[in-house]
């Protein structure tokens, strides 16, 4: 006889797995985006806002950007000028610091990577206190 036409007394019955609509990615999104109509009114929004701005974003980035030159007149002013971010990497990145001594703040960026790593490993307990201390 087939397990689901079986009877079973009164809380002796196994523990069935939840229904597939419950759990995993489709049970995720039926909970968190599409639970009201309200919030699958703004999902389909913020899906169409997303849809409407990020090609252009890519297109002025990336695709029309201006990769190579050395100066501002090898922007085309068409898309991003990375050029100028070549350029003036040290500058924003240091400012006016002198030369012989910029070895101080690359040591604070390396102390600053080292010492944020545990704040991504889950079971580290003191990140309010290491998070306070960074910041």
């Amino acid at each position: 006889m087939a397990e689901s036409a079986q009877q079973y007394a009164p809380g002796t019955h196994p523990d069935l797995p939840p229904p597939a609509s419950e759990i995993g990615v489709y049970g995720w999104l039926r909970h968190n985006l599409f639970s009201s109509w309200i919030n699958t009114v703004l999902t389909v929004f913020a899906l169409y806002l997303i849809y409407i701005a990020v090609p252009p974003v890519i297109q002025w980035t990336l695709l029309d950007a201006d990769w190579t030159g050395e100066t501002r007149e090898d922007c085309s002013r068409v898309g991003a000028c990375w050029v100028y971010i070549k350029v003036w990497w040290k500058q924003l990145m240091y400012g006016r610091y002198p030369d012989e001594e910029l070895w101080r703040i690359r040591t604070a960026y390396i102390i600053l990577i080292i010492a944020a790593i545990p704040l991504f490993l889950p079971r580290f307990e003191h990140k309010h206190w290491l998070g306070l201390f960074l910041l």
